[in-house]
């Protein structure tokens, strides 16, 4: 199924939203390179903030995202992977920028490269129960980005038991920062959209 992307734009910051049509969105080379292109041309528009999900529709959040697409990683060969692995960690170095804010908002599935560009918010916000599992390495610079958020030891935990954290877990740790109803979550965007750069 493939992935598309929603942009919603509102004065100064961006919403990118992740839609599939069995509502499970996947990294395929082809989202990569959507993601990759709109956040350049964000960035280019001026937006200071940007919003990284998957679909929002009204009060319900549906899945962030199942991670790589698995009928492609599997046809990879060594070097169409690591070509595949450096787009992932490009899009990913892209919710770092210091030029923006940039808030993920982790709901529902969130899973191997979909885990990797949630931590890569420079804010991550939890909606309702999300089951972040991380069990798979995908290249995206996920773990590297684990261990500066949690510290060694527990990024060792989290990998070695392959757990799976629901929002008040990921809160406990320290993945995010706020957990909200997703009824909520209009608002508490909107608020975060009208901040400016400078104020933070």
């Amino acid at each position: 199924m493939r992935t598309t992307l929603k942009v919603i734009k509102l004065d100064q910051s961006a919403w990118i939203q992740m839609e599939s049509v069995d509502g499970l969105p996947r990294l395929s080379r082809q989202t990569l390179q959507d993601l990759d292109r709109t956040m350049k041309a964000l960035k280019w528009e001026g937006h200071e903030r940007l919003i990284l999900s998957g679909r929002f529709d009204g009060s319900t959040a549906y899945d962030f995202c199942a991670g790589a697409d698995l009928r492609e990683v599997q046809s990879l060969e060594p070097v169409t992977a690591l070509e595949f692995s450096a787009l992932g960690q490009r899009v990913a170095e892209q919710l770092l920028w210091p030029g923006w804010k940039t808030l993920t908002l982790l709901s529902g599935v969130v899973m191997g490269g979909g885990c990797d560009l949630a931590l890569h918010g420079q804010e991550r916000w939890a909606i309702e129960h999300p089951a972040a599992l991380h069990g798979l390495i995908t290249g995206f610079g996920g773990t590297h980005r684990i261990n500066q958020l949690l510290g060694h030891v527990e990024t060792l935990k989290f990998f070695k038991n392959l757990e799976v954290w629901n929002g008040a877990t990921c809160r406990k740790r320290g993945l995010v920062s706020r957990v909200l109803d997703a009824e909520a979550i209009e608002t508490a965007l909107r608020a975060w959209q009208s901040q400016r750069i400078q104020e933070d």
